[in-house]
């Protein structure tokens, strides 16, 4: 039966969430960074596959600054979802209280099997 998209779609927001799934049997990464660094705030610590390089820096506390999402293209049922990750922006900023923080913005392309563009998100996120 054909659907309005003409098959079996799925929300194209829930690809999105693919990148920060970690395997069922893996160690719990979250109780390993408080491990590692208790001053830490646990997420912003969280090593992933595909993980952009770390940015240096004393900062370790990490804030959601914002999401936004461009959608070009369903993902069908059965798709082979690829990802690339990239840093779009990075500035420094001086808060009101004189302590230095950074705003990250992470911009992740996704694709299927036939390289056809499904959407791009940005990330922001501030560091502390």
């Amino acid at each position: 039966k054909s659907t309005h998209y003409g098959a079996i779609i799925v929300p194209p927001i829930m690809i999105s969430y693919m990148t920060q799934r970690i395997r069922p049997d893996a160690e719990d990464a979250i109780t390993a960074a408080f491990e590692e660094n208790p001053m830490s705030d646990g997420i912003g610590s969280v090593k992933r596959p595909g993980e952009l390089p770390e940015i240096p820096t004393h900062l370790v506390r990490t804030l959601n600054a914002g999401n936004e999402i461009e959608i070009y293209q369903y993902p069908n049922i059965g798709d082979v979802i690829f990802f690339q990750n990239r840093y779009q922006d990075i500035r420094e900023r001086v808060g009101r209280d004189g302590k230095p923080f950074l705003i990250i913005t992470r911009e992740i392309t996704y694709t299927n099997q036939d390289k056809a563009l499904l959407c791009v998100t940005r990330q922001s996120s501030i560091r502390r």
